[in-house]
């Protein structure tokens, strides 16, 4: 997939690349020797659950046809002294309580926005670490995980990346047999995803408004309209937040438009979904378009969140 030379940057985005190689054990699009798609299971990335308590957003959703359905959430935690171990990992751990709560009728509602449905026979908490963070705190996390019922992944981050179980059992004899011996992730499985809701904010901004302002040079057209905005960021390789529901995407791109508008003040509005660059070099000047986006670049220092 083609990237934008500023592009290095999101890898310090450590939880997305995580994401996405746990996405290509379930990706319908890639052919790979090793995926729980084989075996009946399906997933999709950043869920959204409305709950009692507020909106609930699991990493990962993954289910078979059974009604089998893993909830899934990947932990990041970083380097703890010791007597705050067992402390911070109960702390990480406990939040995913609240996906017992999560509904039939809630994951329809979100499954029907891709035109999918489910009749739920049983539902499980699945949290992921890297292998580094569970060797790291092996004992703690096995005794967390098995006083709160959570089962645990962990992936295998160097040489050939690998996701398995590493405690707790799966309803499913046929998923757990897979996870028990580990199953590879796909060789590409990094490109599958380069943005998700945890990605540093200021990333997709910049990334979005270099596209928009590349889109228009290249179209040779200095105005556009808000419906342009998000084909421009989807149909752009690799898509932008395709993976969430156009609704959703839309509030992201609404606060960039506001933003180039009023804090950055690179647009302004011609009408009451009309837009066009202040000055027509921005689009016409190579030159100029590289300075504006290397002071973006300077303000929002992506990537550093």
């Amino acid at each position: 997939m083609s990237l934008s030379s500023y592009y290095d940057l999101s890898w310090n985005d450590s939880h997305t690349q995580c994401l996405s190689r746990l996405y290509s054990l379930y990706f319908d699009e890639i052919f790979w020797e090793d995926q729980l798609l084989d075996i009946g299971y399906n997933g999709h990335p950043d869920p959204t659950y409305d709950l009692d308590a507020g909106v609930s957003q699991p990493d990962f959703i993954a289910y078979n046809t059974d009604g089998d359905v893993q909830h899934i959430s990947i932990i990041d935690i970083d380097a703890t002294p010791p007597e705050n171990e067992k402390e911070l990992i109960e702390s990480e751990l406990s939040q995913l309580e609240k996906y017992e709560e999560i509904s039939e009728e809630m994951i329809n509602k979100f499954l029907s926005l891709r035109n999918k449905s489910l009749s739920v026979n049983h539902q499980e908490t699945v949290a992921l670490v890297t292998d580094k963070t569970y060797n790291n705190h092996r004992d703690k996390f096995k005794s967390v995980v098995q006083e709160l019922g959570i089962i645990l992944w962990s992936i295998k981050e160097q040489d050939t990346p690998l996701i398995k179980k590493v405690s707790g059992e799966h309803a499913s004899i046929e998923l757990n047999r897979m996870l028990n011996s580990g199953v590879n992730v796909f060789p590409d499985g990094d490109d599958l995803l380069y943005f998700s809701r945890n990605t540093d904010s200021s990333l997709i901004e910049f990334e979005f408004i270099q596209r928009l302002l590349t889109y228009c040079s290249r179209e040779t057209k200095r105005e556009f309209t808000f419906d342009e905005v998000d084909e421009i960021m989807i149909r752009t390789r690799p898509p932008m937040l395709r993976h969430i529901p156009q609704n959703e995407r839309i509030e992201y791109w609404k606060e960039y438009v506001y933003r180039l508008l009023n804090d950055h003040q690179l647009l302004e509005q011609t009408g009451s979904d009309r837009y066009q660059w202040k000055k027509k070099r921005f689009t016409s000047e190579p030159r100029d378009r590289k300075r504006i986006l290397s002071k973006i670049k300077d303000k929002l220092r992506p990537g550093e969140e």
